[in-house]
């Protein structure tokens, strides 16, 4: 019976790995061949609110364009497969043997699916525009001479991008570990204050002495912690009907 139980496990293992690996291969192929397509927009947005003097971009080796090309596809496959990954986790560790399960199920990949997509071209329309206006803002534009580097532009856009990513989805996280009973709700519901009272300690910590930078990643950190808590409240509701 335990061998059996085994085998069934490295089927259901190998299966999904086989999914996930061949499902990235052909998404990241698909971006890399559009990663030309993909600079070049990132690249507008700054082009479009720099200001008219400043001068254009430049790169000081050859392989850095390779590299920008390179870092935009992974991320790109990154945010077509992760709620996918996700969903084979979840239905490795939590199958669905019924038709109201395996409904759920979907709903959860659609959600999360449609929350990368929607963080996305939220960060790249609004927030990150609104980011570079406001550092271009601290210098002189009259007399604007910076260069920007390609490849030092992208990774800042994404990892920010990133970031925004990982805090939109911290609500399909909350579903998830609660769904799985990794996390005791009640007890995280009891200690609440406790843990904004840690998180404020933590934000003095990581950010002397500067206490408008501190009240502002506190405030990020209470955030990310109330997103996901919206997720554990989500799964309550669902198990009380």
């Amino acid at each position: 019976m335990k061998q059996t139980k085994l085998s069934f496990w490295f089927h259901e293992i190998s299966w999904k790995a086989f999914y996930i690996f061949f499902s990235t291969i052909f998404c990241f192929c698909t971006c890399f061949f559009y990663a030309d397509v993909f600079l070049c927009e990132h690249l507008q947005i700054f082009i479009y609110i720099m200001p008219k003097n400043a001068l254009k971009f430049t790169t000081f080796f050859v392989t850095e364009t390779f590299s920008s090309m390179l870092t935009l596809s992974l991320y790109t496959t990154f945010l077509c497969i992760f709620p996918f990954m996700l969903y084979c986790l979840h239905t490795f560790c939590r199958p669905s043997y019924f038709f109201y399960e395996a409904y759920k199920q979907l709903i959860f990949l659609i959600l999360s699916f449609s929350l990368s997509i929607v963080a996305h071209l939220f960060f790249k329309y609004s927030l990150l525009p609104n980011i570079l206006q406001f550092f271009i803002s601290l210098g002189n534009n009259e007399l604007w001479q910076h260069i920007p580097n390609v490849y030092n532009y992208i990774l800042f856009s994404l990892s920010l991008a990133i970031g925004f990513q990982i805090l939109c989805q911290l609500t399909c996280l909350g579903i998830y570990i609660d769904s799985m009973s990794l996390s005791n709700y009640l007890m995280l519901a009891r200690t609440r204050k406790y843990w904004h009272i840690g998180l404020l300690l933590f934000s003095a910590f990581i950010c002397p002495p500067d206490v408008f930078l501190q009240s502002t990643c506190w405030v990020f950190l209470v955030l990310c912690f109330e997103f996901m808590h919206l997720g554990f409240c989500f799964v309550r509701s669902y198990k009380k009907q």
